[in-house]
Parts: structure tokens; sequence; C-alpha cells
């Protein structure tokens, strides 16, 4: 990918967290916690999306989409 094909934006897309059971989400919720707590340094806090669904194998527990900021 070349420097012109990147998009830059202020604005970055909420990370996704898909679950097939609602039981997980506390345990996750919690590591999550204490990465933003670690690596935040704002006042101003990631949104993020949860949703609860069946994912397309039954050995999938979770699923999360993430972004890479990339200083430049």
């Amino acid at each position: 990918m070349t420097d012109s094909q990147v998009i830059r934006t202020d604005a970055a897309p909420a990370p996704a967290h898909t679950f097939t059971k609602r039981e997980d989400f506390a345990a996750m919720n919690e590591v999550y916690g204490e990465f933003i707590a670690e690596n935040v340094t704002s006042d101003q806090l990631p949104c993020r999306t949860t949703v609860f669904v069946g994912l397309p194998h039954e050995v999938m527990l979770v699923e999360i989409d993430a972004l890479a900021v990339v200083p430049s």
C-alpha cells in the first residue's frame, strides 16, 4: 500500500467485539478496562460495539475487529 492509498483521519472506527455467549462478556470487559486504563492517557475514552451472535464455526467463541494507529 502506498502513502497515497492511506486515508488519514482523526476519527478511528470503534472496535467491534462479537460473542457467542453472554457469559464471556464480563471477562472480556475486565481485560478491556485494564487495557484502556494502561493505554489511554486522555479523558476521551474510545467507543466500542459489542454484539452477541452465532459465529460461523462452533469452536469460535469471540471475534474482535481492531484498528492499529501508525504514528506519522
